[in-house]
């Protein structure tokens, strides 16, 4: 195991990084992961790069609108969701972009998805060279398809029924399909 350290160089500490999507960068050894950050203590979500010995690269910066920031009371009113945000991680097929989505829409988007309705999940483009934010996009997520009750975890953990994005792939139309069995949904683009 090759731990991942932080902008500083050192390890993260307990609970000071939530890691969500890896991928090694094309043509290289490096890596670059997303983690969603804690929204509850306004810790903002990143996608990172590191060497393959978990040294510190380079951060690709979130738009503003992804952080999450608090009312003068304390309470969240836009940025991400606390463990709903950045989820899903790809590169172009070309490498020259990186994608990353989010697992909800963000607090100023509107609700988390119920049995009623959706979501938006906002996608980020990344030029992979200069880290710019080139574009952004919205995926509608679907309704959750039932009502379920609550259910705890062995540690207590409340556990509700949820619907979001959890991974994304880019692929061009040479993948050899051949022996994969999936599920694929074709996203059009909407600004």
């Amino acid at each position: 195991m090759t731990p991942i350290a932080g902008q500083g160089g050192e390890p993260y500490p307990k609970k000071g990084v939530d890691p969500e999507s890896i991928r090694r960068v094309l043509d290289s050894t490096d890596i670059v992961y997303t983690s969603k950050g804690d929204a509850s203590k306004l810790i903002a979500p990143l996608v990172r790069r590191a060497t393959a010995q978990g040294e510190f690269v380079r951060d690709y910066a979130p738009p503003s609108q992804y952080l999450p920031a608090a009312d003068a009371s304390g309470v969240q009113v836009t940025g991400v969701r606390n463990n709903l945000a950045l989820e899903g991680l790809t590169f172009s097929p070309d490498g020259s972009k990186i994608v990353a989505v989010t697992e909800n829409s963000l607090m100023q988007d509107g609700q988390i998805p119920s049995p009623a309705s959706g979501t938006d999940s906002r996608v980020i483009m990344f030029d992979s060279a200069s880290g710019d934010v080139v574009d952004e996009y919205i995926y509608g997520v679907e309704p959750i398809s039932g009502t379920y009750p609550d259910m705890f975890s062995a540690n207590r953990f409340t556990l509700k029924a949820d619907r979001g994005v959890t991974e994304i792939l880019a692929v061009d139309d040479n993948i050899n399909q051949e022996g994969l069995q999936y599920n694929m949904f074709h996203v059009p683009a909407v600004k």
